[in-house]
């Protein structure tokens, strides 16, 4: 009975049209079907069949063939097919309905076709179907079957006069007059209910962004004449009169009023758009100031057609607690803890402090904050660091302090910063050395991507230029800078093609008094995989690992999904620093298993180096974006 039930119930979503089924459905009220007699269809032959379909047993599996659509028309008629419908469930339950319901399924495909067709402008199809027994029997004695669809689309309609007018101001908006233009429904093109529908959304769209809230059509009429295969549309948009933004306030009490006026960069007078209110909502939310936001658009106390907005924000956690624990095949195992103080006073300065530490580097680092400018994405930082670290052959331990400003400029983020830097070290067995350097800097960075955390299309790019002048306070004088860029790019609807690329150069004529921060060095998961983290460096006499003055890498990479969220890939890399200009890069290759989180992308990676005798394959992890 429930099988039944089931079916009588799939039924009657076709005796509704079934509007909401499928991406090309028939969903105009004002659609006028003209033939020789106007299309009549019979709401009690429709009842007796879905009760019967109610009364139906339980026993027959069902196949179902189409041949003559293209790939597209056979798609949606398979989408409308109750047959298919059942043949899946059936599939997926394991169960089997009665013969007579099968025939009684089949009787409705035809028409199911014909409907799925006119979206596309198909009104005259011509359908041959046939419904074989295949032999067998199941256990209860019912048949399968087979139900076999030749269709012939016919001709296409095409449109024949397309008019449509906006009444009112709206009618002299650039982007209306511009939308006239519009592809894929003018005289003569192939009839698409698809491109009907997304002309009067883009209309509306426009419309409610200029601030035409009481936008709407007073005539939306397709008209289809089958006989002759063509279709009129006729559309007049009313825009009525346009509404703009009036006040816009922040109920808070956490902030000074003044400071969380800035966040809003909508003035009064401007076109009402419901999106500018979103992005403030985003604003404020990013902001980390407060949590949930309700907006009220006020439109019954609209002055003028001037609509007041309040926003009332909830307080966020003034206080943030983090903690961390991962591993690399670079770092080892690496633990954090933190504290973030996202309201230090009502002016919305913010502080955090960071402790990290692995088998390789242990750091502690504080920053203060003061929003600036453009409050909700510049800032101004002041910063203390202290950390111990092995670079390569080179024991290091340093304290700075420094500030920063963080800004957009033109396309890109930008940070101008100056650094003081105290920096003890040692290679090796050779006595330890201190280097102490001011240096000022600045750095670009861009970045763009469909989706940050599995990227089908994105690029980044970062520089960094900075450098000191020999003086009280910097031992040698020098000039460094360093530009890293990625790529992801879409080769086929699984497969992927990954780049990147990476070069660095320093200027100094005193590079021996240059501490290890200041060198180069690559190799490990991020740059050259197949040899030891920093181990690509120049060596000294002493055999000690001492950087570089030069820096370059890259990476070709193909990832491709297997199944679900698990893929495979392979990968050639290069790269080296240098103490000349000469390129003597060191090259490996490797695949890898894939694995797709939420967090970005698992890397496991096995790498083959290519200039190293002494090491067959090495093994590395990585977890994060691709950009």
């Amino acid at each position: 009975m429930f099988l039944a039930l089931q079916t009588g119930k799939l039924y009657l979503r076709l005796c509704l049209w079934r509007i909401i089924q499928g991406p090309y459905q028939l969903t105009h009220p004002s659609l006028q079907i003209i033939t020789g007699s106007n299309l009549r269809r019979s709401s009690a032959a429709a009842l007796v069949l879905c009760l019967t379909l109610f009364c139906a047993g339980a026993s027959a599996a069902i196949r179902v063939e189409i041949e003559g659509l293209p790939a597209r028309l056979e798609a949606n008629a398979r989408a409308y097919l109750t047959l298919i419908e059942r043949a899946r469930r059936i599939t997926e339950d394991d169960e089997r309905i009665s013969a007579s319901t099968v025939r009684r399924l089949y009787a409705r495909a035809t028409e199911e076709i014909k409907l799925s067709l006119q979206p596309f402008g198909y009104y005259n199809s011509v359908i041959k179907g046939r419904l074989e027994e295949l032999p067998g029997t199941a256990p209860d004695g019912n048949p399968d079957f087979l139900a076999h669809f030749s269709i012939d689309p016919g001709p296409q309609t095409h449109f024949r006069q397309v008019s449509f007018d906006v009444l009112g101001s709206a009618a002299e908006l650039p982007e209306i007059k511009s939308i006239r233009k519009v592809q894929g429904i003018a005289s003569g093109q192939p009839l698409s209910h698809a491109a009907y529908d997304d002309l009067k959304a883009q209309m509306l769209k426009l419309l409610y962004r200029a601030g035409y809230l009481d936008a709407g059509f007073s005539t939306a009429e397709l008209k289809v004449y089958t006989d002759i295969d063509v279709a009129d549309v006729r559309l007049v948009l009313d825009g009525g009169e346009p509404y703009f933004f009036g006040p816009v306030t922040i109920e808070q009490d956490i902030l000074d009023p003044a400071f969380v006026d800035r966040y809003v960069k909508i003035h009064s007078g401007e076109p009402f758009n419901t999106e500018r209110l979103i992005d403030l909502q985003l604003s404020l939310s990013e902001s980390a100031y407060f949590a949930g936001i309700a907006i009220d658009v006020l439109r019954e106390e609209a002055i003028d057609y001037h609509i007041p907005v309040v926003l009332r924000p909830e307080p966020g956690k003034a206080r943030r607690y983090t903690t961390s624990l991962g591993f690399g095949t670079d770092t080892g195992v690496r633990a954090g803890v933190g504290l973030e103080v996202r309201r230090l006073n009502r002016l919305g300065h913010q502080f955090e402090t960071n402790l990290q530490g692995s088998s390789r580097q242990t750091a502690f680092g504080a920053e203060y904050r003061l929003p600036i400018y453009e409050v909700d994405a510049d800032h101004l930082a002041f910063f203390v660091n202290i950390e111990d670290d092995e670079v390569a052959d080179a024991d290091t331990s340093e304290i700075s302090i420094g500030a920063r400003l963080e800004n957009s400029w033109w396309i890109f983020r930008r940070q101008l910063y100056v650094r003081l830097r105290r920096e003890s070290f040692s290679f090796g067995n050779e006595p330890s050395e201190r280097a102490t350097l001011l240096t000022p800097g600045f750095q670009l960075s861009y970045q763009t991507a469909d989706d940050l955390t599995y990227t089908r299309k994105g690029f980044s790019a970062s520089l960094d230029v900075h450098g000191g002048i020999k003086s009280l306070v910097t031992d040698t004088t020098f000039l460094q800078s360093r530009l890293s860029a990625r790529a992801v790019l879409p080769m086929a609807s699984r497969t992927r093609l990954l780049l990147r690329g990476e070069i660095g150069a320093t200027n100094t004529s005193n590079f021996d008094e240059l501490p290890p921060s200041e060198r180069f060095y690559t190799g490990g998961d991020r740059s050259v995989r197949g040899y030891a983290y920093e181990s690509l460096t120049p060596i000294d006499d002493n055999g000690n690992e001492v950087g570089g003055r030069y820096l370059s890498n890259g990476s070709i990479e193909v990832d491709y999904l297997v199944k679900g969220d698990l893929g495979l890939a392979a990968f050639y890399d290069m790269g080296n620093a240098t103490s000349d200009l000469q390129a003597d890069f060191k090259t490996a290759i490797g695949i890898g298993l894939r694995y797709r989180t939420q967090i970005g992308m698992i890397r496991i990676d096995l790498a083959h180096p290519l200039d190293d005798d002494d090491t067959n394959i090495r093994l590395h992890l990585t977890v994060g974006p691709d950009i």
